[in-house]
């Protein structure tokens, strides 16, 4: 019965990620390549689904495995603007009202990776390729 009431919805939603991809595929939006491997952990609920602990985790995972994870995220609901480096790999660097509080979070679980916050993602990753890695 569920699936029945989301069916206007789920087509909506199909032609908007139709259309979006389409302008990338004939160039009217632009693609950032990076030259490192990019986990992206989101979904379209806010709140609540296990996205910040999932980060901790695969970070903590990585980690013990070698590599060096650094984490990106646009800052929801902080109170500055631009990029923002919350933690430098060492010492947690921002406040919570300048990083987000998921950023800050993630920082302060995580002392030794690296947490960029901007609104704009490719140009954390580009930061976090110059000076983390």
């Amino acid at each position: 019965m569920v699936n029945i009431l989301l069916l206007p919805f789920k087509f909506i939603f199909y032609i908007a990620v139709s259309i979006k991809n389409g302008c990338y595929k004939i160039g009217l939006f632009k693609i950032h390549r990076v030259d490192i491997p990019i986990i992206s952990i989101g979904n379209i609920a806010f709140g609540g689904t296990g996205k910040t602990p999932m980060v901790i985790y695969l970070c903590k995972k990585l980690r013990d495995k070698g590599y060096k994870p650094a984490v990106i995220s646009r800052g929801y609901k902080r109170k500055s603007e631009g990029l923002v480096v919350v933690n430098d790999g060492n010492n947690t660097l921002s406040n919570v009202h300048d990083s987000g509080d998921e950023p800050y979070l993630i920082s302060k679980k995580l002392k030794n990776v690296p947490v960029v916050v901007c609104k704009k993602r490719e140009q954390a990753a580009d930061y976090v390729m110059a000076n983390f890695q």
